[in-house]
């Protein structure tokens, strides 16, 4: 295949919005599609050459893995190595500890596997994970398992066959994407089923170009642009809320088709692609994808306050300053080597076991938490001891709780569910049912052991709000449910995150990386989303008595903020305008379910949060993340809103 700049051009396109999105700086909300980007053209690019060794009979499986590790190993090698030395002197043990496991996942190229695991509400903030980005390197790699095999295979059938076979394989994962992006988030986003309609797309065009002349003109003029435009729009208008990659997913990889089907020389966007300033960043876009996360992610670490604006823009400038040198030093001379297959192999495996090695014994050794310690001040390590304590503790009720047959929390309102809940009925009476996502399950912990009531229940997941049309959430389940078996319940208390019922300055939905993004402004209430929840809840109130518990003050501290600031009570809220913000919320719900006449207990003010007391003392953290509860946390304020719920009865 003959070389085209504007290939490397579109690299360009494809890896500068990612560094842009992970420095969450606007407005590159889908700057996560470079990766989509990336997957079409190392499809099209690696048929292309498969096809021409088929039809030559020079195909060689030895061959092509060969070339393989040459292009990804030297510097997947060098990026583990020096991030594995930062990550000692920065990450403290439990962070150290997943470090290491997250090693040996990406150099087996199952990290997309270990990433989709830990995808929950009680797994360490994603910024802060150095080799996250590793996942998409983890599905290319298993792509490329069978895929030079099945080419070979089909080739046998002829070149119908081949476009047959693999349009439909793509077809069938796209179709899998777009369920899945719906009722399985993760899965799709990490898992390759999924994705691997984005890398067979590419497949398909070199299958399609094979013995056709490529269009010029006005038509690869009009078809470049076109593409181009696609991705730009996904670029800017997709955010973290979009199912993905399902149907949203074909506007970057349609749009990377058509750029690489039309871009050439001959018109503007094929002269933009094939400047020498794109194609320089392009010929770097695999060091500087790779290097990026790691700057990004131990800065933010040790930097304990989300870096401002400008510090973003330092390390992205030194993510392109890290990437030259790595392939101009690391890249380069490894390609052009000549070494004979089984050196390269040898390598591999060879670097492969040292760095697993290391990853293993960090993991098996807890991270060296006597080396973090090492490192803390006394009162830091006290912060820091009751912070792993309480992991362990939290860990143990993540997704379910059962204090008594008839006291339990679950997410499932299956046959077993409704035996249980029927066989308590019959014993107890009626039941007071505790719903919401997360933070319900946090509120059941904190006030189903000490209501002295013998049938609560909690039904409760993690991203589950009564706005969702999640499927894997339980709404629509629990009003027929409510409906059908009111006479046994006695009421329904709905608790959820504060933060999804506020908006982004930008307009996204709230979520919680916008209080580490934006420290200098308020942050406005979503009245379309209350009206949503208040109207969900007035179904169920026409049937039972409903109560919302409304949010608490989410600190949206990280634990390393909170180790570095001590026991002492001089811990305070990074964002000033949490307090205001959810004060407002609250303020707002309770005027709504008013004029609903829905029942509202403000939260707030029952536990009259005080960031200098509340958060941490040398006794006790009462955060386990940046919004949940810990166990001692539950234990702190669950009297407090139990008070205040009782008040209602």
């Amino acid at each position: 295949m003959n070389y085209r700049a504007e290939i490397d051009g579109l690299r360009a396109i494809a890896v500068v919005p990612v560094l842009f999105f992970h420095a969450a700086i606007y407005p590159f909300g889908g700057g996560y599609v470079g990766v989509d980007i990336f997957f079409v053209i190392s499809g099209y690019l690696i048929t292309g050459i498969l096809l021409k060794e088929i039809e030559q009979g020079s195909l060689s499986v030895v061959g092509f893995y060969n070339r393989r590790i040459r292009r990804i190993y030297p510097a997947l090698f060098a990026t583990i190595i020096v991030s594995a030395v930062a990550a000692a002197f920065v990450l403290y043990a439990d962070d150290l500890k997943d470090f290491g496991q997250s090693v040996i996942a990406t150099l087996t190229f199952m990290s997309n596997v270990l990433f989709w695991h830990e995808t929950n509400y009680f797994a360490p903030n994603a910024e802060f994970k150095p080799l996250l980005h590793t996942w998409s390197l983890a599905v290319e790699e298993q792509f490329y398992v069978l895929f030079p095999l099945l080419l070979a295979v089909l080739a046998k059938r002829g070149r119908r066959s081949q476009f047959a076979v693999i349009a439909f394989l793509t077809a069938a994962s796209f179709a899998a994407a777009e369920i899945a992006s719906l009722r399985f988030p993760a899965s799709a986003f990490f898992l390759l089923p999924f994705r691997a309609w984005e890398l067979s797309a590419g497949a398909l065009l070199a299958l399609y170009e094979t013995g056709r002349a490529r269009p010029a003109g006005r038509v690869a003029s009009t078809g470049a642009a076109v593409g181009l435009l696609l991705i730009a729009y996904a670029i800017v208008g997709l955010d973290l809320e979009t199912p993905f990659p399902g149907r949203w997913a074909l506007l970057p990889v349609c749009g990377a088709v058509l750029v690489i089907r039309f871009a050439q020389p001959s018109n503007l966007i094929g002269r933009v692609l094939g400047s020498p300033v794109a194609v320089a960043v392009g010929l770097i876009s695999y060091s500087l994808y790779l290097v990026h996360q790691p700057i990004f992610a131990l800065y933010r670490y040790a930097r304990v306050v989300e870096p401002s604006r400008l510090e973003m823009v330092g390390l992205i400038a030194l993510s392109f300053v890290l990437a030259a040198i790595s392939w101009k030093l690391v890249e380069q001379p490894f390609r052009r080597a000549r070494y004979r297959s089984r050196t390269v192999f040898a390598s591999a495996v060879c670097g492969s076991l040292i760095l697993i090695s290391f990853g293993a014994v960090a993991h098996l050794n807890a991270g060296f938490p006597s080396w973090t310690l090492a490192r803390l001040s006394p009162q830091q390590a006290v912060v820091y001891r009751n912070l792993l304590e309480e992991r362990g503790r939290i860990d143990k009720v993540a997704d379910s709780n059962k204090f008594t047959e008839c006291v339990f929390r679950t997410g499932k309102l299956n046959e077993i569910f409704r035996r249980q809940f029927a066989d308590c009925a019959e014993e107890h009476g009626t039941a007071t049912i505790i719903v919401g996502d997360s933070h319900a399950g946090n509120l059941f912990d904190a006030i189903a052991p000490l209501s002295g009531r013998p049938f609560v229940i909690g039904i409760n997941k993690g991203f589950c709000r009564a706005v969702e049309s999640n499927p894997q959430c339980f709404y629509g389940e629990l009003l027929d449910f409510v409906t059908t078996n009111a006479g046994s319940i006695d009421r329904v208390i709905y608790m959820q995150a504060g933060f999804y019922l506020l908006d982004a300055p930008d307009g996204a939905i709230g979520s919680r990386d916008m209080f580490q993004r934006y420290t200098d402004r308020q942050f406005p209430v979503s009245q379309s989303r209350i009206d949503l929840t208040l109207t969900y809840l007035g179904k169920l109130a026409s049937h039972v008595n409903v109560v919302w518990s409304g949010p608490w003050i989410d600190p949206h501290v990280t634990h390393n903020q909170l180790v570095a600031n001590g026991c002492d009570g001089s811990t305070d809220l990074p964002n000033s305008f949490v307090v205001p913000s959810y004060t407002r919320l609250d303020q707002t719900v309770h005027e709504l379910a008013r004029e609903r006449q829905i029942s509202y207990v403000s939260t707030i003010n029952a536990l009259n949060f005080n960031a200098r007391l509340d958060l941490v003392d040398c006794q006790n953290v009462y955060f386990i993340d940046a919004d949940h509860w810990s166990v001692a946390g539950e234990q702190r304020f669950g009297p407090k809103v139990l008070g205040a719920l009782n008040m209602t009865m």
